[in-house]
């Protein structure tokens, strides 16, 4: 059963985000560790720049308005573990728990993918603040999903599919991609 369809251009992909030319020129090559994450800190830094308008491409309008969707910092600030303060995180779970030490774990990854992308772009740390950059990493460690599979030709060529593989180590032909909506 389906329950609702939607087109192509309501989903943002990381593969969008590596075509971006932005995205390509400045920060594509940033050292993040793991592939898993390395695809949600680029979707996540393309989310965040569709958010703030950095382009006037009327081909990204629609993925613009579903990236203005996300939740703003604040608004997360007000209910998301990671970014509780450590008082708050203590309280609530004990400062020896694993889910405290979890939560700290991720809190810093996070915190280093945006220091690794303003290390590597002054551009993308002048349109992107760190609070933009988290929410919209809440929003893809939470709503995106995998979309598994072979991706078809129209979607991507074979020739595009080898290069990043070889160039970022991202396996478009047999891992498929990461959407959010």
């Amino acid at each position: 059963t389906v329950l609702m369809e939607l087109p192509r251009e309501l989903m943002i992909w990381d593969l969008d985000a590596v075509r971006n030319e932005f995205i390509r020129e400045e920060i594509l090559m940033t050292t993040i560790p793991g592939t898993v994450a390395k695809r949600a800190a680029l979707l996540s830094a393309y989310l965040a720049l569709l958010r703030n308008d950095f382009s006037t491409d009327h081909n990204l309008q629609l993925q613009a308005s579903v990236a203005k969707q996300v939740p703003s910092y604040d608004e997360y600030k007000t209910f998301h573990p990671v970014l509780a303060s450590i008082e708050q995180m203590e309280l609530l779970l004990g400062n020896h728990s694993p889910a405290f030490r979890d939560l700290l774990v991720l809190r810093q990854s996070l915190n280093n993918e945006y220091d690794s992308f303003i290390e590597s772009s002054d551009k993308f740390a002048s349109l992107v603040s760190r609070e933009d950059y988290l929410s919209c990493r809440l929003a893809v460690q939470s709503r995106a999903f995998q979309i598994p599979g072979v991706l078809p030709e129209s979607e991507i060529p074979k020739s595009e599919q080898e290069h990043y593989s070889e160039k970022i180590q991202i396996d478009f032909t047999n891992d498929g991609v990461l959407s959010i909506e």
